[in-house]
């Protein structure tokens, strides 16, 4: 996307709002996790994708009850090993 010349203020806690048009434009919803890193001087906000549990595969992977994913390939080893 670049640079959008958009400036935004921070306030007391150290919180800014990312505009609503960058939001729309990268699918960020209320409520998702977003991965803050510094590279080279710059903040960087990225998504943070959550895979499985076991192996980190982002492919494929189903919500457990306790909230943590788990991909259908582990799944299938966990309760083939279970027999």
């Amino acid at each position: 996307m670049g640079e959008t010349g958009i400036v935004r203020h921070i306030d007391g806690l150290g919180r800014f709002v990312i505009p609503k048009e960058i939001r729309n434009t990268l699918n960020i919803r209320a409520g998702e996790l977003l991965k803050v890193a510094v590279d080279e001087g710059k903040i960087v906000l990225s998504k943070h994708k959550v895979g499985c549990v076991i192996c980190g595969s982002l492919d494929d992977v189903i919500p457990m009850s306790s909230g943590t994913l788990i991909c259908r390939d582990c799944l299938k080893e966990a309760v083939e090993n279970s027999k």
